[in-house]
């Protein structure tokens, strides 16, 4: 059995026209799983994005703990696995059920340190995944240079545990 996971990538609109005409065509995955509680309980949009991922990309919706789970019962499954989560908390509640994903993927430059402000709970969900060792870039075309997260300074705020 050989899981391979050819990219973690953190992109709120999740399957669009990037990622199926750049990322998919450039890493050629056999499977995208998507790990988002919301669409996981919404029928009717996770068969919408199924159907915007190429015929020859198995699509699976699942729960973090799920998707650790795809990890371990791969049985004989040879898959090279495009992971794609919405927010970071997803990765690392992921990380936290055992999952060895060594690179996220941020697609938005709001990440940035001089840009349009990221979320409070994705700035923390960021310093732990990078205190667990995650190594975090942006990058928004697979052609392009990525650019390496550093820790957020928070202020003025308790981290969650």
């Amino acid at each position: 059995m050989i899981i391979d996971i050819v990219i973690a990538r953190v992109d709120e609109r999740l399957i669009h026209g990037q990622i199926v005409n750049e990322w998919i065509q450039k890493l050629r995955p056999t499977h995208l799983l998507i790990v988002d509680y919301e669409l996981l309980h919404d029928p009717f949009m996770s068969n919408i994005y199924k159907a915007m991922a190429p015929f020859w990309v198995e699509v699976h919706i699942l729960s973090p703990k799920d998707a650790y789970q795809f990890f371990c019962k791969g049985g004989n499954l040879d898959a090279k696995v495009f992971l794609l989560a919405r927010k970071p908390d997803m990765y690392e509640e992921l990380i936290d059920h055992g999952a060895d994903i060594s690179e996220i993927v941020l697609a938005e430059k709001k990440y940035m340190p001089n840009k349009r402000k990221a979320a409070i709970e994705s700035k923390i969900a960021i310093n732990h995944l990078l205190d667990k060792g995650v190594r975090i870039v942006i990058q928004e075309f697979p052609n392009e240079e990525s650019f390496v997260v550093k820790k957020y300074k928070i202020e003025n705020t308790e981290e969650r545990e």
